[in-house]
Parts: structure tokens; C-alpha cells; sequence
């Protein structure tokens, strides 16, 4: 049974996809599997469906902290600064955020930005609609 590797769209892993494409992926060895997120391969993991995941560090550390038993084989990549957060056009600053329906990723990554971000705390985090 060839050892089953989730992934989801990310710049970092594409790697894996065009690897997949090209045939340079042994099917009889290894099965990408794609997911919509980090957080449906931390739930595949944990149901034992695939065997490994691409996931950034502190995505293991959550999988770790929940008694996934991981262990990071190899590094892809290096992120310097590529996480951002995204606004609808017209939206100026922070504050234009008061009330609006606000999308973060769960994770540590995207509570991270959502700390660096938030604009000092000038209004409760409950007067703002969160998508997760």
C-alpha cells in the first residue's frame, strides 16, 4: 500500500503537485492526497486515513499538543514574511474592520496575525462576526 501524504494549496508545498504531475511520484509508493486545508489533513491524520501531511511547524506542534505522534522528516521551506492579512477593496485601516465579518484560519499561524494585526484592542473582539 503506498504511504499516503496529504497536502493542501499552498505556495510551499506546489512542489509535491508538479513532482505528482510530472510522474516523478511513484503511485506504488506514494499517493498525494489534496485537502482543503491544513486543518482537514490534522483531522485525516488524526483518524489515521493518511499516514503523513505537509504541514508548517506550528501545525505540528497543535497535532503534537492533541497526541498525534508526528515527526517532521524533512523542511520544504522557509516562510520570510509571506503571511498576510487580505481586505476588501475600500478598506483603509483596521478600525474600517469594526463590525465586519472577519475570516482567520484556526490555527497558530492565523491566531499570530490576527494578534499582530488587531488594532490595539480599540474595540472588543465580540462586536466583529468570526468565519472560521
Amino acid at each position: 500500500m503506498p504511504l499516503r501524504i496529504g497536502a493542501h494549496p499552498w505556495p510551499g508545498y506546489e512542489l509535491l503537485y508538479l513532482a505528482r504531475q510530472r510522474g516523478q511520484l511513484d503511485p506504488q509508493q506514494v499517493r498525494l492526497i489534496e485537502f482543503p486545508s491544513a486543518s482537514a489533513s490534522l483531522r485525516a491524520l488524526a483518524v489515521r486515513s493518511i499516514e503523513g501531511a505537509a504541514l508548517t511547524l506550528d501545525e505540528v506542534l497543535l497535532a503534537r499538543s492533541r497526541g498525534i505522534d508526528l515527526t517532521v522528516v524533512a523542511v520544504l521551506n522557509e516562510s520570510r514574511g509571506a503571511d498576510v492579512v487580505l481586505v476588501q477593496p475600500g478598506l483603509q485601516a483596521p478600525g474600517a474592520l469594526h463590525g465586519k465579518r472577519i475570516g482567520v484560519e484556526s490555527s497558530a499561524t492565523g491566531a499570530l496575525m490576527l494578534d499582530a494585526f488587531w488594532p490595539v484592542k480599540a474595540w472588543p473582539p465580540e462586536t466583529c462576526r468570526w468565519w472560521r
